[in-house]
């Protein structure tokens, strides 16, 4: 299954992260699956729906995020919005 994800749904990583809500800034655990062109997440890893998709282009930046706590965060900057997991 490992060798399918890379070379067949070109998969760089997959993994459960929590994201930050838009709305209510409360941390939510989804299924991310990381590709070249995008950051893809859903509700569960049995979820074929996606709940969102950041796209990887040379718009898009990733930094650290500011803050401390036990769970490393990171930011996906886009021209649209921000985006905060850890």
């Amino acid at each position: 299954a490992e060798l399918y994800d890379v070379f067949i749904e070109d998969i760089i990583k997959k993994g459960y992260l929590f994201k930050r809500g838009y709305l209510l800034p409360t941390m939510r655990e989804y299924w991310c699956v990381l590709q070249p062109c995008a950051l893809t997440y859903y509700k569960s890893s049995s979820q074929k729906e996606q709940c969102g998709r950041i796209a990887i282009d040379e718009y898009c930046s990733v930094e650290a995020a500011p803050g401390e706590g036990k769970i490393q965060r990171f930011q996906v900057i886009t021209p649209e919005r921000t985006f905060e997991f850890g």
